[in-house]
């Protein structure tokens, strides 16, 4: 994940939320970070065009829920409280 900022002038943008946890308005604020393809472990990549943009966000309710995930990290009980950003699928071309 690379730290990024927006090389022209960004003004917010509302959007509407709806995910499992309920539905509000926010506002996506700035570019905050590329998410880049990776191999893990050796493990081939899956998609190598496809990256991820992040976008910090505002506004939207908190959804102050528990939840227990599964993944390679272990079987681990969270807490989901409020959306900080909003990723999205994107598509990278290198300027320079």
């Amino acid at each position: 994940m690379s730290v990024i900022r927006s090389a022209v002038r960004w003004r917010p943008i509302p959007v509407k939320l709806k995910d499992q946890f309920g539905a509000s308005d926010a506002r996506v604020v700035k570019p905050a970070y590329l998410c880049n393809p990776v191999q893990k472990n050796d493990q081939p990549i899956k998609d190598e065009r496809t990256h991820l943009v992040c976008y910090q966000i505002i506004g939207p309710k908190p959804a102050n829920k528990a939840v227990r995930v599964v993944n390679q990290f272990g079987n681990q009980p969270l807490k989901v409280t409020s959306a900080q950003l909003q990723c999205v699928p994107s598509l990278k071309e290198v300027l320079r």
